[in-house]
């Protein structure tokens, strides 16, 4: 339904690199019920996932929304960053997101 822009990049994508915005979440609700099989893990030409690029931006709310449509946590992109290793000054939200995993499956 919705087309590839330059460099792969959907607007859900250029939604995760702009931080913690309310507009991103609506933008990811806006895709889920236009199209509910839209590919929300799709990456982009360098291997960069709506959930890793909304984690390096600290954009805890949209990682969060992004885990309960089933996208993969681990995923590493072209250059071998994954959220367990990019450096971020702590590693409070990957801990609130391993939990909130945790809860979905054991809860």
């Amino acid at each position: 339904m919705f087309g590839y822009y330059c460099r792969q990049q959907t607007p859900l994508l250029l939604a995760a690199t702009v931080g913690a915005t309310p507009n991103s979440l609506d933008i990811l609700q806006m895709f889920i019920n236009a199209d509910p099989e839209y590919p929300v893990d799709a990456a982009d030409c360098n291997g960069n996932t709506l959930f890793l690029l909304a984690y390096m931006n600290g954009n805890a709310e949209l990682c969060k929304s992004a885990l309960r449509c089933g996208v993969c946590l681990a995923v590493t992109n072209n250059y071998g960053i994954s959220v367990f290793s990019y450096e971020t000054p702590t590693k409070q939200l990957l801990f609130s997101l391993l939990g909130e995993l945790f809860n979905t499956f054991y809860r």
